[in-house]
């Protein structure tokens, strides 16, 4: 005689048995999923790049590439520093 608590939990557990899981099943059918979903990202508008360059900053042996905005740029010219 079982308990109906006991099969209960054994079935929530057989529910959720790792094993019961292929990850090759579950990379392709996210690949899959991913595909749909680039279809209508690919509808939308294009984004406007930014107005602006890459600066390198720092030394040769640790070169940083910076982005500095159109806008940034034309507040620096503009700026009086003798105020």
């Amino acid at each position: 005689m079982t308990m109906f608590g006991v099969a209960s939990i054994r079935q929530e557990w057989t529910a959720v048995d790792p094993r019961r899981y292929d990850p090759r099943q579950i990379i392709r059918e996210a690949w899959d999923a991913g595909e749909e979903s680039d279809g209508s990202k690919a509808a939308e508008a294009p984004q406007p790049e930014p107005e602006g360059r890459w600066i390198v900053a720092g030394s040769s042996g640790h070169p940083r590439r910076v982005w500095k905005s159109a806008e940034a740029e034309a507040r620096v010219r503009g700026a009086d520093l003798l105020d």
